[in-house]
């Protein structure tokens, strides 16, 4: 199911509504609401300034919110691998976007948040009740698990796909898929 993004533009206005992974809500600011994109790109970019220093060797220490509970997690397997640069390029933007994150009850809903060059990451709720994280930090934090835990090199390249799971019933995918 795709995702649905309330953008805090601050102000004291009603958050933006906006549906798709965090490249697509960008592109929609740029056509949709302009006043708004330059403050949303300046926050993604500064994320990405901040891990810039890693582009070609994506950081392994990472600090997971201690609220959730790790269950377990798998590489590869189902789930065909991508670039591990690119989905860490896709962490980076989930850290610099702002607002919390729902997602309809579950089990198995699934929602694509970030897509670039092939490489997605999937959020997923499988508790019966509508699931709100406090940040896409979250998201990003299993992301972020998933390719420093399930590493392939080959070529010269290193690859990347899993699951990272949570006991309080959500967990996130790495994957390759066409964006």
């Amino acid at each position: 199911m795709p995702l649905e993004w309330a953008l805090d533009v601050g102000d004291g206005k009603e958050p933006l509504h906006l549906t798709g992974t965090v490249e697509q809500v960008l592109d929609q600011l740029k056509t949709t609401h302009p006043e708004y994109e330059a403050e949303v790109e300046a926050s993604v970019a500064a994320a990405l300034a901040e891990g810039e220093q890693s582009v070609t060797s994506p950081n392994p220490a990472t600090e997971v919110v201690k609220r959730w509970t790790y269950d377990g997690h798998f590489c590869f397997g189902r789930w065909q691998r991508t670039n591990r640069n690119r989905v860490w390029q896709g962490v980076m933007y989930l850290r610099g976007v702002g607002g919390r994150p729902w997602m309809n009850p579950g089990p198995g809903t699934c929602a694509r948040v970030s897509c670039s060059y092939e490489a997605a990451i999937y959020w997923c709720n499988d508790a019966n009740f509508v699931r709100t994280l406090d940040s896409f930090a979250n998201i990003a934090d299993a992301a972020n698990e998933i390719i420093n835990l399930c590493i392939q090199e080959q070529y010269g390249y290193q690859w990347s796909s899993g699951q990272y799971f949570y006991r309080e019933q959500w967990n996130v995918i790495v994957r390759q898929d066409s964006c």
